[in-house]
């Protein structure tokens, strides 16, 4: 497996590197199917992927945000970019950045969430990052709630009337949901108490 990875990992390094050198047709704002922006997203997300299963979380959220600057460059799916802020929330709660992974996934979930709504018409719930960050530092807890957000929340189970988009949308807000509701649970928890095992279980599970 181990060797497997090794493969998978030059192989998107090369790949990487023969993007780069075309810096002239990344970019340009135009979508295209087979753009070469569209490539490099993909291939900065793989190996963002393929550096958070070899536990490198500096290299793969670094990987995952020139992801997401492809992405937009070629005007690709919110849902895609959504699904990478989520992965870097995942890759940050891997390694216990509680605060870091909360600001990922509050920048995931309003994007899940408008994409429910346009689906289905529901009303519009209060953005998950809509509360003011407190002044000072620490894990307590007016600070783990404002970084969560206090606004209501969509239903993240599948609801009548639902069409297969928004079955798929509101699996991945439930996904956003419970890992920000656990990033909050460990940084209100004590100190000796806080030491990553009920995040990382659920990290294990996404």
């Amino acid at each position: 497996m181990e060797d497997m990875l090794t493969i998978a990992w030059e192989v998107l390094e090369v790949a990487r590197n023969l993007l780069l050198k075309q810096p002239e047709t990344l970019g340009t704002g135009t979508y295209e199917a087979d753009s070469l922006a569209e490539i490099a997203a993909f291939t900065y997300q793989r190996l963002g992927d393929l550096q958070t299963l070899n536990e490198e979380y500096d290299s793969a959220v670094a990987d995952y945000l020139a992801c997401v600057e492809q992405m937009k460059r070629a005007k690709m799916f919110r849902s895609d970019i959504a699904t990478i802020y989520f992965s870097i929330g995942h890759t940050e709660t891997l390694r216990n950045k509680y605060e870091d992974a909360l600001r990922y996934f509050n920048a995931a979930a309003p994007i899940f969430e408008t994409l429910v709504r346009e689906e289905t018409g529901e009303a519009a719930a209060a953005p998950a990052a809509g509360a003011s960050k407190p002044k000072g530092k620490g894990k307590g807890k007016a600070k783990a709630k404002a970084l969560a957000g206090t606004g209501p929340r969509l239903p993240s189970t599948p609801q009548p009337g639902d069409n297969p988009k928004a079955k798929q949308f509101r699996a991945k807000l439930k996904e956003t949901y419970d890992l920000m509701d656990s990033c909050v649970a460990e940084m209100e928890a004590p100190p000796q108490q806080a030491a990553g095992g009920g995040m990382a279980a659920a990290a294990a599970a996404v």
